[in-house]
């Protein structure tokens, strides 16, 4: 067994999008030796494992005033022991104290936790870049669909999972039987300020990242800022930590809902008609009984429909119709998530201009896909035309 994680080691190959070690140190701006925002910096840092051992594996906070106002996170993986995650949030942060000896803005995640810092409020915010992907060179050899329907049903069940995790943890591990030798490891993290929503979304466009550029492959990973996904076929991650430290249980069952007693059946009866009024009691009380049953699913459905139409068309109010800088004429669809992932949430520094129906942003997709966004106003002609041609289809795309 050992023989064979060394060969998975061995032939693993990372690549990367925006570095290659899980540390960057940002060009967002500097700071001098022995100033307030170095003292700051110097302070948080230092006390991160500290904070992060009495949190239960996740720390955000901040220190300082205007300017020199220091924000930082530290955010252990899930299936960590207590004494683990402060080792490593202990040496990641001295490590980037070391390697960005004066950025106002760094990240580490290459060692399994992260630590990040900043001159700027990230709390809560889903960010896809920088991203460090990798995947094992060796190809699958079982037959692709069974492994497609099988490996997609996991990350499917995982993504629920972690971003409905009861826990503290946004965090979830599962398996899948491929074949009869052969397991499915998978492992999915957002950091816990993260909302349900945001979570999904970054690990799926994470999970469909992965599926255009290495599909097939024995085993990948995708770890940005806000969330990570990984998986393998042979166990990597600590589920005995998991499932025994008292510390992280990143899949509690949902609280139990009280249960109705299931309704009595009529009891047969051989009091012949005519003889008594006990016949004609049943027959009333089922009669009720079902139609009460059918008016609260229609009660139901109405509610659920209801909702739903509200839904879309909030999705709708400020409807987004963005084209590429190629101008072609296939027509895409992309969710509200992925716009706003695009445009930095529609971000002053991202807004190309405006005009007579709204503001238009640059922006760029996770697979590299450069973007203008317009960002119709729905007092405009052109949004109210939009809206009657699409209904409430949600966002058109051109790219």
């Amino acid at each position: 067994m050992g023989f064979m994680h060394l060969l998975f080691v061995l032939s693993y190959v990372p690549i990367s999008i925006s570095l290659t070690t899980g540390k960057i140190c940002y060009d967002t701006g500097n700071f001098t030796t022995n100033s307030n925002y170095a003292n700051n910096r110097k302070n948080i840092l230092s006390s991160l494992a500290t904070d992060v051992k009495s949190n239960n594996g996740f720390f955000t906070g901040s220190t300082g005033q205007g300017s020199d106002e220091v924000y930082a996170l530290a955010l252990c993986r899930g299936d960590f022991s207590s004494e683990k995650c402060a080792s490593c949030i202990n040496s990641t942060s001295q490590d980037i104290m070391t390697e960005c000896p004066n950025q106002k803005e760094a990240l580490d995640m290459s060692s399994g936790c992260i630590v990040r810092y900043a001159n700027r409020s990230f709390s809560g915010k889903m960010e896809l870049y920088p991203v460090v992907r990798y995947y094992n060179v060796a190809n699958i050899t079982s037959d692709m669909t069974q492994f497609g329907k099988i490996w997609q049903n996991l990350m499917d069940s995982l993504c629920k999972k972690a971003s409905m995790s009861y826990s503290q943890f946004r965090f979830a591990t599962g398996e899948a039987n491929l074949t009869a030798f052969q397991t499915i490891y998978a492992l999915m993290q957002c950091t816990p300020d993260l909302s349900q929503i945001d979570c999904d979304s970054c690990l799926r466009q994470y999970i469909a990242n992965y599926t255009s550029c290495c599909y097939g492959k024995q085993g990948a990973g995708f770890q940005g800022p806000s969330c990570m996904f990984r998986w393998e076929l042979y166990p990597f991650y600590n589920a005995a930590i998991q499932n025994n430290d008292t510390r992280i249980n990143p899949l509690l069952p949902p609280p139990s809902i009280p249960t109705l007693p299931p309704p009595s059946m009529p009891t047969h009866s051989t009091t012949m008609p005519g003889k008594g009024g006990n016949n004609k009691t049943k027959i009333v009380i089922i009669s009720v009984s079902s139609f009460a049953a059918i008016a609260a699913a229609l009660l139901g459905f109405y509610c659920y429909s209801s909702s739903l139409q509200k839904k879309r068309q909030k999705e709708l109010e400020g409807g987004i119709f963005a084209t590429d800088e190629d101008h072609s004429e296939e027509m895409h669809f992309f969710s509200l998530t992925t716009i706003k992932a695009a445009t930095n949430n529609f971000s002053n520094e991202n807004k190309l201009g405006e005009g007579g129906f709204g503001p238009v942003y640059k922006g760029q997709l996770l697979n590299g896909t450069k973007i203008a966004v317009k960002r119709l106003s729905m007092r405009s002609s052109q949004a109210k035309a939009f809206y009657h041609m699409h209904g409430s289809s949600g966002m058109k795309a051109k790219d």
